[in-house]
Parts: structure tokens; sequence; C-alpha cells
């Protein structure tokens, strides 16, 4: 009996060894890192969705998107991030601050150890005409560049936008009966054509060539905006116009961000500053000038430094403004009733470079 019972509780403990040591069949991770990267491989390349890749694969689906997700790069390489960077704190340290979407921000902050903070409240940060804080914040900040790089009066520039227009934009006086209401003035038209000169002047007398922007339509086929510029550019329009002027081409006759870009590659062309002759390039607070990447560019790899006007305050800090343009407005405005004097036909964009040549001239010298 004893013998029998004792083979009895051995013969139950191996059965319940056995069954509690017997491996769980599944099917649980029965796939390979090669079959996971080859599924996402078809899915990024767009030859088939995550569904059809993970049947294909025996990958499961869930997994796929998850690995996918963790896989994803940055949109934009290390090396442009940092130089986003340095453009984001170079407009912080001018007080001109523009935000991206909240989601890319966070994570742009997170990646380059950045912290958006709130800024010490001032009247001068919300002041957008001419005052006292902005007048003296500007000459401060001159002062402090002229202190550390010391430019002389051929080294400092200053450029200016102004119009011309085919129609006078002043009247002269003229003698007439007294008591007579109305006299009249012969113009070439009521409306004229606009065009846009980028004037630029050293504080020693030398002028660079201008640039004239025309406004000419642009056929919708060409890709680029240089390429428009160029192929509608008709150097007959520059017939007369100041010696070395350069002639672009856009529908508006304005400064664009690309138009201004080729006028500062004309500006150091013709200046050629070096590391040994830096220049001082004054300019307006206008959006193609100072927050143009590829001119803050050019201008640092070329010994340039820019200094933008306060907002709202080029027609009293402006030196071309209280200068030149009067001036040379007058004296186009003497060119185009001289003209229209002798002339039976309305004056033409072909024919305002001609004149407005002449009075450039005249102030000039």
């Amino acid at each position: 009996m004893c013998s029998l019972s004792a083979y009895s509780e051995n013969t139950s403990l191996q059965c319940h060894r056995s069954r509690n040591t017997k491996k769980k069949k599944t099917n649980r991770q029965a796939w390979s890192e090669e079959q996971v990267a080859s599924a996402i491989a078809l899915v990024e390349s767009r030859q088939c969705g995550y569904m059809k890749a993970a049947k294909d694969s025996g990958v499961p689906k869930s997994t796929l998107e998850r690995r996918a997700w963790v896989t994803e790069k940055n949109t934009f390489p290390p090396e442009l991030e940092r130089q986003l960077v340095t453009y984001v704190r170079n407009m912080e340290s001018i007080a001109k601050n523009k935000t991206a979407g909240w989601t890319w921000l966070r994570s742009f902050m997170q990646r380059n150890n950045l912290s958006l903070r709130i800024p010490e409240a001032t009247s001068a940060a919300k002041a957008t005409t001419f005052n006292k804080n902005n007048v003296n914040n500007f000459f401060n900040l001159l002062e402090s560049v002229q202190d550390r790089i010391h430019f002389s009066e051929s080294q400092i520039y200053n450029a200016v936008e102004t119009w011309i227009t085919t129609v006078q934009g002043r009247q002269s006086k003229i003698i007439a009966l007294h008591g007579r209401k109305q006299v009249g003035c012969l113009t070439s038209a009521e409306r004229g054509t606009l065009s846009t000169a980028i004037i630029c002047l050293s504080a020693a007398g030398t002028f660079i060539p201008p640039m004239i922007i025309f406004p000419r339509l642009l056929p919708s086929h060409l890709q680029s905006e240089e390429q428009q510029s160029q192929k509608n550019m008709n150097e007959q329009l520059m017939i007369g116009a100041p010696p070395g002027s350069v002639g672009v081409a856009h529908p508006s006759g304005w400064v664009q961000m690309n138009i201004f870009t080729k006028w500062f590659q004309h500006f150091v062309e013709k200046v050629n500053p070096s590391e040994d002759s830096p220049v001082l390039l004054i300019l307006d607070g206008h959006y193609s000038h100072v927050r143009n990447i590829d001119v803050i560019d050019f201008a640092l790899s070329n010994h340039v430094t820019v200094v933008s006007l306060p907002p709202h305050c080029s027609h009293m800090l402006q030196p071309l403004d209280k200068t030149f343009k009067g001036p040379l407005k007058t004296n186009y405005s003497e060119e185009i009733r001289q003209c229209l004097l002798y002339s039976d036909s309305p004056l033409s964009p072909y024919g305002m470079m001609e004149l407005f040549g002449k009075a450039y001239l005249k102030v000039q010298t």
C-alpha cells in the first residue's frame, strides 16, 4: 500500500510539473527588424499604405505606425536650424518679433534650448511714430556702431526709394491776370505710369548708380521672378538714364525682396567693401530691407554693416529725404514741363529716363 501510494503521488507531481513547464504557443513579435524596416520604407515611399504593408510583411499595423512615427525626421536640417536661431535672436535684439505656429514653435524651442519670455513693458516698444525715444535709440545704435568700427565719410552710405511718374508731381508758378479764378497748365495725363528709383549716396558725396523698377506685365509661364524681370526689361526704357544705372521690371513698379537683393549686389559691386575697408549702409525700415535674409547673409559676408531707421521716421531722419529727394522731384517736374511745351505727344515710359537723367545730374552736381 505504501509503495502504491508513493507511486501515485510521484506520478501526480510529475504530471503537474509537465503541465506548468509547457510553453505557450503565440505569434507575438514573430517578425524581424528587417521586415519592419522594409515595410516602413514602402509606406514612406508611398507605394502602399500601413494596412497593405502590415499584411504583406506580417508586422502588425499598430507596430508599423508606432515605429514610423519614431523615425520621422525634422523638417529642417541642423545647420539650417542653427541659422534660424541666429535670425530669431537678431530680430529679438531690435524688438521686431514674429512667431510661427505654436506646435512648430514649441518643438523648435525645445530642440535649440530657447525660452519664451515676456519683454519689459515700455512705451518705446509700442511707439510707431516720430518721437524722442525712437530718435534717441537710433542715434545710440548709430553711435555704438561708429565707435566700434570708426567709419569715415566715404564709408557711410544712405539709400532711399523715390517714385518716378510720367505726370508732373509739382507745378511751377506762372504769372496770370489778377482776379482770374482758374489757371490751366498742360500735363501729359491725369494719371501717370509709376516707377521707382533706388538712390544711394555716401557722406563724402559719392553716388551709386541708381536702380529703376519699371511696371511691366510678367508672363505666367515663366517660373522665377528673376526670369520674369529679365524677360520683360526692355533696354529702350533705360535710354538717357544716369550712367551705370540698372533697370528691372515688376508689375507693380515697386521694390520687392528679390529686387532689393539685386540692388544690394549692385551696391557691393560698385563700393567693393573689404575687411580693411568696411562700409555702413543706412536704410529705412521697409520689410524688403531689414527682413531680407539674402541681404543679411550677403552683408555679413561682404563687410557691410546695415542700420535701419525707426518706423515712420524716414521723413525726419533719412539724409536723402531731407536733402536730395526734394530738389530731384522739383527738377524732374520742370523737365517734364519743358518737354511738354515743345512736344505734341504725352510723355511715355520710354522717354521718362531721359528727363530723369537730366534732373538727376543737375541735383548731383
